[in-house]
Formats: C-alpha cells, sequence, structure tokens
C-alpha cells in the first residue's frame, strides 16, 4: 500500500511541478492548486500508515534481535551491517525520524534478518531500494544482498523494481552474487531475463571464472553462452586455470568440451598440470596428461620438488617429466627427506656439486641451530664452571654433518652423567639431519678446500 502511495505521490508531484512552471492561464494555476491538495491529502494518508506501522513494531526485541545476530562466523561487513541496522532502530525510536540514507542501512539489515516489519519502516522513511549502507565497504544494495543472502520475508516484494544491473565497489553484479550464493534458479532467472553475465569485476574476475573456482558446474554450463571462455583476469588466470586449481574435475571437462583453450599459462607461469598438482587433485592430472595428452614441462616437476609432493611428480615423470641433479639440490637446501629419497632412486647424483653446496650449507645452519641451543638450554646449571665449560666444548666440535649432529639436534639435555658432562635424550631427528645421514648413507663424500 505504501508503495503504491508513494507512486501516486511522484507521479502528482512531476504534475504539480510542470504546472507550476507553465503558470500561463488560471486554469492551469488552478490545476496546481488541487495538485498540491492532493499531494497534502497522499501525505496525512502516508503519515498515518507510517505511525501504525511503527507503533506496531516491538523496537526493543528488533533492536535486540540484531545485536544476537552479530557473530565471528560472519563477514565483518555483515556484522557491521547488523550494528548500524540496531544503532538506526535506536535511533527512530528515540527521534521519531531517520534520514534516507540511516534508512537504506536499516533496509539492508532487516532483509537480512527477514523483518519485514523493519523493512517497511525504512521504506517509509526514505530508503533507496537501489542503495548502499554506509557501513558496507563492499557497496551492495539491497538487490546484491538478498541474492547473497537469500529473498527472507517480503523481499521479492520490495525489491520488484530494483534495478538488478547495478554492480557493488568491486565490479561485481547480480550474476555473481547468484554465482557465489550458489544459486542455481537465481542464476537460471537472472540470465533468462537478460541480466549481464559477462562483464567481470574489477579484478577481472566473470561469473564463469567465479563458478568454476567454487567448483559449480552447473552454474557454468548456464554461464557458458553468455560468456568468453578463455577471459582472463588480473593475473592471467581463464575458467580452465581457476577449476584445476579447485580440483574439480567436472568443470574442467565442462569448459574444455566447449572449446576451453588449455595450453595458456598465468601471469605467475603455471600451467594446468602445474595447479592440479598444487590442489593434489590426481583425477585432473591424470585427465591432462592420460586424456588430453599435455606435455609436461618444467614447471610442474619444480614445483613438486619444492613443495615435497612426491605422488604426483611420479605422475609427471611416468608421463615424460624430467628429474636433474639440480632437483636433488633444491630438496636438499629445503631439507625434504622423502623427496630427497625419491630423486636418489631416480637416479640423481648425490655427489653433484650443486649437491655438495647445498648439503654444506644444511650441516653449517645444523651446526649453528645445534650450538645455540645447547648453549640457551635452560636444563643447565650454567652456574657449575665444569658443566658449562662442557656444553661449549661439545658445540664447538659439531663441524660436519653426521652422527653427532643427529645426536645433538632437536634433543633437549634433561641430565648430567656421572662425570658431569650433559646427557642427551634421544628424541626424533629433524628432517635435516635425516637428509644429511640419507646422503652419507648413499655416498656423500664431500671433499674439503685442502683435498679431505
Amino acid at each position: 500500500l505504501l508503495t503504491a502511495i508513494a507512486d501516486e505521490r511522484a507521479r502528482i508531484a512531476e504534475e504539480a511541478a510542470r504546472a507550476a512552471q507553465q503558470q500561463l492561464e488560471e486554469r492551469t494555476q488552478a490545476a496546481a492548486e488541487r495538485l498540491a491538495e492532493r499531494l497534502q491529502a497522499l501525505d496525512r494518508i502516508m503519515g498515518a500508515i507510517i505511525s501504525q506501522q511503527a507503533a506496531a513494531i516491538d523496537f526493543a526485541s528488533r533492536e535486540n534481535a540484531f545485536t544476537a545476530a552479530i557473530s565471528d562466523r560472519l563477514e565483518p561487513a555483515i556484522n557491521r551491517m547488523l550494528g548500524e541496522g540496531a544503532r538506526v532502530l535506536r535511533l527512530h525510536r528515540t527521534r521519531g525520524s531517520i534520514t534516507p540514507a540511516q534508512a537504506t542501512s536499516l533496509l539492508l539489515a532487516a532483509l537480512y534478518m527477514g523483518f519485514d516489519d523493519v523493512a517497511g519502516l525504512a521504506l517509509t522513511q526514505g530508503a533507496d531500494i537501489n542503495g548502499t549502507g554506509e557501513k558496507d565497504i563492499d557497496g551492495r544494495t539491497p538487490y546484491l544482498l538478498a541474492v547473497q543472502y537469500g529473498f527472507k520475508g517480503s523481499a521479492e516484494k520490495i525489491l520488484a523494481k530494483a534495478d538488478t544491473a547495478r554492480r557493488d565497489a568491486n565490479g561485481a553484479g547480480a550474476v555473481h552474487y547468484a554465482v557465489r550464493a550458489g544459486d542455481t534458479s537465481r542464476l537460471l532467472s537472472l540470465i533468462g531475463a537478460g541480466a549481464d553475465a559477462s562483464t567481470p569485476d574489477r579484478d577481472g574476475t566473470t561469473p564463469l571464472m567465479l563458478a568454476a573456482r567454487l567448483r559449480n558446474p552447473s552454474a557454468a554450463a548456464m554461464l557458458l553462452a553468455k560468456s568468453d571462455i578463455d577471459a582472463t583476469d588480473s593475473k592471467g588466470r581463464a575458467a580452465v586455470h581457476f577449476s584445476a586449481a579447485a580440483g574439480d574435475l567436472l568443470t574442467l571437462r565442462t569448459l574444455v568440451a566447449a572449446g576451453a583453450s588449455t595450453s595458456g599459462t598465468t601471469d605467475e607461469g603455471d600451467d594446468l598440470p602445474t595447479l592440479a598438482c598444487a590442489a593434489n587433485a590426481a583425477d585432473v592430472l591424470d585427465y591432462l596428461l592420460d586424456d588430453l595428452k599435455l606435455p609436461v614441462g618444467e614447471r610442474p616437476v619444480s614445483w613438486c620438488v619444492i613443495h615435497s609432493k612426491v605422488l604426483p611428480l611420479k605422475t609427471l615423470v611416468a608421463h615424460g617429466g624430467a628429474l636433474t641433479d639440480r632437483h636433488l639440490a633444491a630438496a636438499v637446501k629445503l631439507a625434504l627427506p622423502d623427496m630427497v629419497r625419491y630423486l636418489v632412486e631416480q637416479g640423481c647424483d648425490v655427489n653433484d656439486p650443486e649437491v655438495h653446496k647445498a648439503a654444506k650449507g644444511l650441516a653449517d645452519k645444523l651446526d649453528e641451530d645445534a650450538a645455540n641451543r645447547i648453549l640457551a638450554n635452560r636444563d643447565f646449571d650454567f652456574k657449575l664452571p665444569e658443566v658449562r665449560d662442557a656444553a661449549r666444548d661439545f658445540a664447538g666440535k659439531i663441524d660436519e654433518p653426521g652422527a653427532a649432529v643427529a645426536q645433538s639436534l632437536d634433543a633437549p639435555w634433561t641430565a648430567l652423567s656421572a662425570d658431569g658432562t650433559p646427557a642427551i635424550a634421544t628424541t626424533k631427528e629433524s628432517p635435516a639431519v635425516q637428509v644429511l645421514l640419507y646422503l652419507h648413507s648413499q655416498g656423500y663424500r664431500p671433499v674439503t678446500p685442502n683435498g679431505r
């Protein structure tokens, strides 16, 4: 009713404005006066309805409900919006009126909670159904908010005349929001109504990319006819990259069947096999290598080595991926025992100069760490000279990788032996020690500058 009255009032106000501008004849002036009287009558009716509506609202309970809904589980913008809704409702209760901007913030909070009475009040106070809340840094309109969180209460009727083409502060539109909410029925209705389904947001993300990232093959299939399938975002990522990175084989198959290119890389140089390895998606990796016959380049192999992903690396090697001594040196430097073992088993040379260099750097770091731990251990009574001297003497002897390092690293000093020297409790060896001991067991023979 209020909406109908407001529409009629707006129409009459336009007629009155035109009549006031003309004022060419006495007849026109009389018409303007009659229009003004009708406006006053409508204002009285609206005022009465607003007063009755406001009186029917339990402001305290609604205010408390807004506050109680605030939670750490919600996004910060929603918590701010709910807090603003409670504040504005309190202002109306104490002052009797609020500004249109405050009313818009109240409308957003009311739509989120499904409070029809509060939403109606916000509209009578001048809320803009296409506006944004003062506390919502994302710049969501009431319609976008309803798409994201559901059309609760009478939101469908309230937002019947909303501008569905409006976008938020980041350039995302209603189609983005429907995809994000996983609401395929809303997405279908938007596409059917001619909503823009191809324009990206400010980061270059299209609705199709968003569907791929969120592992939603149904939404992706709906968007294919309205999208540039090979469009890329600000980081050079296409929809296929998002689906591979999400480990979503079904969406990836859908995109490839529709003609998506599988040869491109992101701005960071990641190809599809690399992204599949990063997602631990064995089925996606098998599809890319077995079905699509994509070549295995250096990028995915190196990625698996430095992230110690042995299983996907085995798949890459089985499909032609090349391993080098440089990969072993990288695994040694990063102290990755499982990867070091696999690379040595595949024939990488433990005595390659780069491997020697990496092992020496790892041993030097162990020496420093071991000495620091020994000298800083709280279980030592450093007031006893013999204990302090014994600890320093022991730390000074750790000068090469081997059993001494393995015993000392990560081993807390728990007691003194009978002769007053520190006793070491056996603990789990660190990954770095495991790497060095394994290299020695495989024939690692470092050569010092003097030939030793």
